[in-house]
Order: structure tokens, then C-alpha cells, then sequence
């Protein structure tokens, strides 16, 4: 681990953020400035911190925080795995081991955006306060606008709590798994408490899918909380990962989703 990591890590220990983004990039320079700036605009929550692991890229993110985000909160790691999903793992295995003070987690990609300025606030009444409407959550699911090429596509992909119906979330995982991208589930606003130290699966496309699910199958019964009404990102259609992918291992990973679910209910 390069030096430079290893002050970042100090950073995150000495921390008092109850709250971490958690933003993986690579070549992202034209994108991350409005990531960054959707996240340094929250308004009326508790303090967070904003991990941002950069992996190979040929552009150097960091100057984007020195320059435009100067902001402490922001930390920047630097790693070479060539790998989404190992990068989306090296952050939590940052918070899980490190962040000492952290109890919930945001992922967040480097090219899409908060939905509003008070997201955070919105996500945080879940988990830290209780009403006589509803107690507090551990995991919570909400929903993303969809934009591509910097305009709003006006398509919506809630957030719905049919996906605890186990014939239902099969359903959409067996249309998924033939390619109607309607029917994607709305994976990126997945949020969820440090203490269960989830980690996504060693593979190319759909890991944040398998996050969700498995958590779903998992703990659906342990405060777990589908938010329709709760409106988290304006998520992208334009990365260049999300066009690869459906070249290669975007079918197969969505029907090893099917199966690997279809199993867990019935055998």
C-alpha cells in the first residue's frame, strides 16, 4: 500500500462522520466534478466523509479535489486493480476496518448525482430516528432518476416493495436476465448500516445486483426498508463499463442472478 493511501486511512480513523459515500472512478474527470459538487451540496445532516478510490486512471482525479472540492471530508485513495469490483471492496474493507466512527454507507459512481441537496438528510431520518410511523431501518432501498449523455431520459426506476415477494423479485430477475432493461433493479440506491460488512461478488457486471439480492434473501426480515416514495440518484446510462458489459458479461451475470436466486428459494 502506497504512503499516500496510508494517510488517507489515518484521515478516515480520525474521523467523526456517522456517514460515508463510498466512489469508485477510473477516467472519470469529465463526470466526478458534478458527482463531487451533488454531494458537497447536502444540507441538514450529520457529518460525512466521501471516499473516492481511483483505479489506474490515465486522468488524475485528485487534482479535481485539490482544485474544485477543497474540502477535508473528501479523501482520495489511489489503487491498481483494474477492477470495479475489487475497488468497490477495497472501500469497504476501509470503512469496516478503519472508519470507527462510521454506521452507514453510500455508494455513489463517479459519474452520476445525488437527486437533491437533502438526500443525505432524507437517508439518515431512517436510519437514526424513530417515529410512531415507522422504527428505525438497517437496510434501506430507494429509487434513481435515469439520464444518458447529460439529459434526463424522464424514466424512473423506484423503488418497490414487491421485491420482498419472493415470486414477484424472480420475476423481474428472469426478465432482467433476458435483457428488458426496464426491469433492472435499482441496485445503485441500496444503503445500508457498516455492522453487517457486506462485500460484492467477485465479478465483472451486475455485482451491485447481487449485493442487493443476496441482502434481500438475507435480511429482509431485519429492518430492512424499500422506500417508494424516496428518491436517491440521477443515475447514468453513459458509461463506458455499462457498454462494455452488455457486450460480454451482461446477460450471463443476470441469469447466474436468476439461478443463484431461483435456488436459494426453492432447493
Amino acid at each position: 500500500m502506497n504512503i499516500n493511501n496510508l494517510q488517507s486511512i489515518e484521515k478516515v480513523k480520525f474521523s467523526k462522520a456517522k456517514i460515508a459515500v463510498v466512489i469508485t472512478a477510473h477516467n472519470s474527470l469529465k463526470t466526478i466534478v458534478k458527482t463531487l459538487q451533488s454531494i458537497y451540496n447536502q444540507k441538514n445532516c450529520s457529518d460525512y466523509i466521501v471516499l473516492i478510490s481511483d483505479d489506474f486512471s490515465n486522468e488524475k482525479i485528485k487534482t479535481v479535489l485539490n482544485t474544485k472540492i477543497q474540502d477535508t471530508r473528501f479523501i482520495y485513495f489511489e489503487v491498481n486493480f483494474h477492477s470495479v469490483y475489487k475497488n468497490r471492496n477495497y472501500l469497504l474493507h476501509i470503512v469496516y476496518q478503519y472508519g470507527y466512527n462510521i454506521e452507514l454507507i453510500i455508494r455513489c459512481d463517479s459519474d452520476d448525482m445525488f437527486y437533491d441537496d437533502f438526500v443525505l438528510s432524507r437517508i439518515e431520518k431512517s436510519f437514526f430516528t424513530s417515529s410512531t410511523i415507522r422504527k428505525k431501518c438497517d437496510f434501506l432501498l430507494g429509487g434513481n432518476t435515469l439520464y444518458q449523455n447529460a439529459k434526463d431520459t424522464n424514466k424512473i426506476n423506484l423503488a418497490t416493495n414487491l421485491l420482498k415477494n419472493n415470486n414477484y423479485l424472480l420475476d423481474r430477475l428472469y426478465c432482467m436476465s433476458q435483457g428488458y432493461v426496464e426491469f433492472e433493479l435499482p441496485s445503485c440506491n441500496f444503503v445500508f448500516k457498516k455492522g453487517y460488512d457486506l462485500f460484492y461478488p467477485s465479478i465483472k457486471s451486475a455485482e451491485d445486483h447481487f449485493l442487493l439480492v443476496y441482502s434481500l434473501m438475507c435480511y429482509k426480515k431485519h429492518s430492512f426498508r424499500i422506500d417508494e416514495d424516496l428518491m436517491i440518484m440521477h443515475y447514468s446510462l453513459s458509461g463506458s463499463l455499462t457498454k462494455n458489459n452488455k457486450k460480454t458479461d451482461y446477460l450471463i451475470r443476470r441469469k447466474e442472478l436468476y439461478d443463484f436466486t431461483y435456488e436459494r428459494i426453492f432447493l
